[in-house]
């Protein structure tokens, strides 16, 4: 996780027993979080609004389904996914 999502769940965490870990210096993300939440649509939107502020590692079903929506999105800009991609190495931050 890194960007506005790794303050946010510093000050609000998702849950009584997140855990977070920091990442080592150069890592391509900040922090990592660990947290049991229930597999729900409401959390499948949350974390595809996070964006390429967060990479999920586990469990392989949740990661199978951001990957499956994301898929979906980039499929309906062809042609675009260099440009955007270049924005976010620029900026580590999915705004322009």
């Amino acid at each position: 996780m890194r960007g506005y999502p790794a303050t946010l769940l510093r000050v609000c965490p998702l849950t009584d027993d997140q855990v977070i870990d920091e990442e080592p210096e150069g890592a391509p993300f900040a922090l990592r979080v660990s947290a049991r939440l229930p597999s729900t649509g409401q959390l499948l939107r949350w974390l595809l609004g996070l964006g390429a502020n967060i990479q999920v590692l586990a469990p392989a079903e949740l990661r199978q389904m951001l990957a499956g929506q994301v898929a979906k999105m980039g499929a309906i800009y062809p042609g675009t996914a260099s440009a955007a991609q270049a924005g976010l190495d620029r900026a580590g931050d999915p705004r322009p």
